[in-house]
């Protein structure tokens, strides 16, 4: 029998990131990547999908603590990014 191999800090993190749900056209929320989708996808490329959003930008005083980011897709943290520097 082999000695189980515990899941790597990369592994947790794209499965945490794969809880991530938002509402669809109808109001109900769904996972940002499918299940099936994800089946077919390493821990790289499903981190990848995603960027983490300071809530108070770091010139701002706001740092990298846990409380302070936000993951969010490479597209919405694009356009948020886009509507804060306005």
């Amino acid at each position: 029998m082999s000695k189980r191999q515990r899941p790597t800090l990369k592994q947790k993190l794209a499965a945490t990131l794969l809880t991530i749900v938002r509402p669809n056209e109808f109001g109900q929320l769904v996972p940002v990547i499918s299940f099936e989708e994800a089946k077919g996808m390493t821990p790289d490329e499903i981190i990848a999908r995603y960027q983490f959003d300071h809530a108070v930008y770091v010139t701002w005083g706001g740092g990298n603590h846990p409380v302070n980011l936000t993951p969010r897709t490479v597209a919405d943290h694009r356009a948020k990014t886009r509507r804060d520097l306005k």
